[in-house]
């Protein structure tokens, strides 16, 4: 069976290349390659490929790819992600981005160390929400990760609440005044 682009990825692709000539040749080429694929199994078959597939169709293609027939086993598999990607747009996309925003927030608030990782998921969710607030959390993310970056690990030492330096309510409103000041350097 042919590998494919999914309907997901796609989306993700577009989203992130905000501008960038090779990521949009990048998703231009697996969006026509992904068309290609969908003429190939579904239109010149003479076959429907639907934006909301029914359930009886999904069945018929189901049943249809249990024969063994690998053109069937495509286009059960390129319906199934469709469904999958439609599910994920209506319900999980919304969430994730949410609790990678709220995450990031409660991170920089208990001044835990931010990787590479937690800055990329933080800038997708950002490209989803995009506020002056979530751009203001995004820049301090990332100079958190690039100061991460610098320092060599820290060894943790076992410290009681008393003997923390800075108290969550100070770092709090460290962290609300620059974004602030940063929401001022936006709007001018």
């Amino acid at each position: 069976m042919e590998k494919f682009t999914s309907q997901r990825q796609l989306a993700e692709m577009r989203k992130m290349s905000g501008g960038n000539q090779r990521k949009i040749a990048k998703y231009a080429l697996a969006k026509r390659e992904r068309e290609d694929l969908i003429k190939k199994y579904f239109k010149d078959e003479g076959l429907p490929f639907p934006v909301s597939p029914s359930p009886q169709y999904v069945q018929q293609l189901e049943k249809e790819a249990k024969s063994g027939d690998e053109a069937a086993q495509m286009r059960h598999a390129m319906i199934a992600d469709v469904i999958e990607s439609q599910d994920y747009a209506n319900n999980g996309a919304h969430r994730d981005a949410n609790s990678t925003l709220s995450d990031m927030r409660q991170k920089l608030n208990n001044g835990e160390s931010i990787t590479q990782a937690d800055l990329k998921a933080t800038e997708s969710a950002v490209r989803h929400f995009s506020s002056t607030q979530n751009l203001a959390l995004y820049t301090l993310v990332k100079r958190a990760a690039e100061a991460a970056a610098e320092e060599p690990a820290p060894q943790p030492e076992k410290e009681t609440p008393a003997e923390k330096s800075e108290p969550e309510s100070d770092r709090y409103a460290e962290l609300t005044a620059q974004i602030a000041e940063l929401q001022k350097k936006i709007n001018e």
